[in-house]
């Protein structure tokens, strides 16, 4: 007989509608959860992409952003994505998952850095825990019934190229992923932004009667100083209380092409202040010195230092810890610097590309470059480079990098007199030494100083040692190239038309003589120094003649002009000299506006 009642049918949950209210709640909540973690998804690749664009070109940072798309795609826990079969092992989409999130917080770290938002850090950590912990504890519980399927073999794929985008990356910076997205916040902006603003031009405006300026072609009414220029381009810095940075302007007509606003531009004594000695356009770069986050071991300021390309400003390299940045303002091609902080020693680096191209120890012995840096300093021109200590100096050819000078433990052969400066004239080395310390021998005046001279081999020419007069056509006695005690940069002593020029009694209102290096005579003495004993910062040589910063110039022959008057006042204030290699600007920062000119 039948039953009584019918049998009951199986229940299909899936079949149920669930009632008003009992089941919306946690389904809304689960799909608030996977929403959320798909924002970290997109977050990373786009991140990534963000960050790298301003950087890198398009052929490596579209590659790398969309091969995290596609990995975050295929590494999926259950739920992830509706009526999609879950192949992967559940470690490795934990793994995945946890590379997300510190990609994530990493990106905002840092870009947070510069507005002091760096601890909101801990919102997309405490996000990834909120959402996540609970399906990373499911997908790493013992299996209670078969494994599916592994990992497809295109997941292998797109993981092994995302590992091949991330070695492509690596040689591009010298610090790993941190150094790199820390780069990236020093990246340029188009234009001149908030504070930079297209220069007037000049047209028609009669040149100054100076050796050194040529046409005017435009005015800047801002606070800038030029730092250097080549070609079509020049470059800009600028510090006042509460703005910093550098642009690139158009030498023809002074547009800001592009700019890089930054309070970290690296200086020695304070990071409100901006010094040309940090801010070089070599050729068709321009490299630039920004403090890092944190401190070296003695004490000093991370650094980076970063390459852009004069005429876009797009990044070309960025590395970490160079310091002293030299260079000359007519190269194109290298600069010099000290490679691991402010007491390490020097390389020779290439402009367009960031690379070591050779280490540079004072005494020439390339097997051990690095036991020589205690005082070491940098002199770069006329092709050549010299680092040099107080006991003596070796000078390398900047396109060969080859040592063609040496001169080493010359304080034993002067009295144990320390070198104390270098220039170089022709093929000729110049070394300067300090004061004796023997107040009481016979030497006066210009006679405690004195210079020797090497020729191209590293060869003995003569030195000025001894006792005498200053005479004209007669050997140099004495004497020195300044007494700057550097207060605010390196004085820079160039060679011209076969000449130097040497102070009697550097230091003291007497005369300056311009000497003949091959030989050391004398070929002329003027009773007025003019700037040169008043620690001129910037010279540049121009038509065989050496211009100061204050526009005083001389010859082989003598003193061709004094210094130039303030172009807007009656006062006879100084008017500062700013030199390119295309170029020469005036001005008095920051107190008048400058004035760009073409060469004469």
């Amino acid at each position: 007989m039948p039953p009584d009642h019918p049998a009951e049918e199986p229940a299909h949950h899936d079949d149920l509608e669930p009632a008003a209210g009992s089941a919306s709640g946690p389904a809304l909540a689960v799909l608030a959860r996977v929403a959320a973690w798909w924002l970290v998804r997109l977050a990373a690749p786009l991140g990534v992409l963000w960050v790298l664009w301003r950087v890198l070109p398009p052929t490596v940072t579209v590659p790398a952003a969309v091969a995290l798309l596609l990995i975050s795609a295929a590494l999926l826990a259950p739920g992830d994505l509706r009526k999609r079969p879950v192949a992967a092992p559940g470690a490795l989409v934990v793994a995945w998952d946890l590379v997300l999130l510190a990609t994530v917080t990493t990106l905002w770290t840092v870009q947070a850095h510069p507005h002091g938002l760096a601890l909101t850090a801990v919102v997309p950590v405490l996000l990834g825990l909120g959402v996540r912990l609970r399906t990373w504890s499911d997908l790493t519980a013992p299996p209670s019934h078969t494994p599916g399927a592994r990992v497809p073999l295109r997941a292998g794929a797109l993981a092994l190229a995302a590992v091949l985008a991330l070695a492509v990356l690596s040689p591009l910076y010298r610090d790993g992923p941190a150094h790199a997205l820390e780069c990236s916040a020093l990246a340029s902006a188009p234009g001149g932004g908030q504070v930079w603003d297209d220069a007037e031009v000049l047209e028609g405006a009669p040149p100054q009667d100076h050796p050194a300026l040529g046409e005017a072609l435009w005015r800047s009414d801002r606070q800038e100083t030029l730092t250097g220029g080549h070609g079509d381009t020049v470059t800009m810095i600028r510090s006042s209380s509460d703005e910093e940075g550098l642009a690139v302007r158009a030498a023809d007509d002074g547009r800001v092409l592009w700019h890089v606003d930054a309070d970290r531009i690296a200086s020695d004594t304070s990071r409100a202040q901006v010094r040309t000695d940090r801010v070089h356009q070599v050729g068709g770069t321009v490299v630039a010195g920004f403090h890092g986050t944190g401190e070296t071991a003695m004490g000093e300021p991370k650094t980076r230092t970063v390459g852009y390309d004069a005429a876009t400003g797009r990044m070309q390299w960025c590395a970490s810890g160079l310091w002293e940045l030299t260079a000359d303002v007519e190269e194109t091609e290298r600069f010099a610097a000290r490679r691991d902080g402010p007491y390490s020693s020097w390389s020779l680096y290439a402009a367009t590309d960031g690379s070591e191209v050779a280490r540079l120890p004072a005494d020439g012995d390339t097997d051990q470059p690095d036991h020589d840096n205690l005082g070491s300093r940098a002199h770069m021109s006329g092709g050549r480079v010299t680092v040099h200590t107080v006991q003596g100096f070796t000078t390398y050819d900047l396109a060969t990098a080859e040592p063609v000078t040496a001169a080493v433990d010359l304080t034993d052969r002067f009295d144990l007199r320390p070198v104390q400066d270098v220039t170089h004239v022709d093929d000729v080395t110049v070394a300067a030494f300090a004061e004796s310390d023997d107040h009481d021998g016979p030497e006066r005046g210009h006679e405690r100083h004195g210079v020797a001279a090497y020729g191209p081999g590293g060869e003995y020419l003569w030195d000025s040692f001894g006792t005498g007069p200053l005479e004209e056509g007669e050997p140099l006695v004495g004497s020195g190239f300044g007494a700057c005690d550097e207060p605010e940069g390196e004085p820079r002593y160039l060679g011209f038309d076969g000449h130097f020029l040497a102070l009697d009694t550097p230091g003291n209102d007497r005369r300056v003589a311009g000497v003949r290096a091959a030989d050391g005579t004398v070929t002329w003495l003027s009773g007025d120094q003019h700037s040169f004993a008043d620690c001129s910062w910037e010279q540049r040589v121009i038509d065989g003649d050496l211009v100061a910063d204050t526009g005083d110039t001389v010859g082989a022959d003598g003193p061709v002009t004094g210094p130039l008057g303030h172009p807007d006042s009656t006062q006879d204030h100084i008017t500062v000299l700013m030199f390119a290699g295309n170029g020469t600007a005036t001005g008095h920062p920051p107190t008048s506006p400058v004035v760009f000119h073409a060469l004469p």
